[in-house]
């Protein structure tokens, strides 16, 4: 089982295709519990038509210290019957963190200088799969130009970002590394 994160200071919202059998999909209710030792949380998400559920968790800033942890479980109702479907243990992080790389002693009447660095952390799993399908893509074509490939890594882009799921320039730059 793999530890799913959540974050402090980002709103996630958890995704993924729901089938139901013997019961209408017009009459299911899905809801994300958190549980940890001193709080439980529930979300309520929706459920298409299409099977495709959503649940957004917001910020836990309020709610959790970084580095909680505790067990996350997707719940659907189905015409009352409560299901159990999935369910993880969970980590509560930071999502963005700073750090000084610099600090230089000031001399007389000369302003302090510190440099600041923003770091996000890398989901080397997603990355690993968009390298994945890019390189299906890649092969499928027998593609050999940097130049075509790079077109095809910003197309592909290009779509996740309609679907407000764009890259930053630090994952890019890990995707056009690790292509093969």
């Amino acid at each position: 089982m793999s530890n799913y994160k959540l974050f402090l200071d980002e709103n996630k919202t958890f995704t993924c295709a729901v089938n139901v059998m013997g019961a209408s999909l017009k009459n299911c209710e899905a809801r994300i519990v958190l549980e940890t030792n001193n709080l439980n949380l529930l979300y309520k998400g929706k459920i298409t038509e299409n099977g495709q559920c959503s649940v957004n968790i917001p910020k836990l800033q309020n709610l959790f210290e970084s580095e909680t942890k505790g067990k996350i479980k997707l719940e659907v109702i189905a015409e009352g019957t409560l299901f159990t479907p999935w369910e993880s243990d969970f980590t509560v992080e930071q999502k963005k963190k700073v750090s000084i790389t610099e600090m230089v002693e000031p001399v007389e009447e000369e302003i302090k200088k510190v440099s600041i660095t923003i770091m996000e952390e890398l989901d080397i799993p997603l990355l690993e799969s968009h390298i994945k399908k890019i390189n299906t893509l890649i092969g499928k074509n027998n593609l050999k130009s940097k130049a075509t490939i790079n077109e095809i890594v910003s197309t592909y882009n290009n779509i996740l970002v309609q679907r407000n799921n764009g890259l930053n320039e630090q994952e890019l730059k890990y995707i056009i590394k690790n292509l093969k």
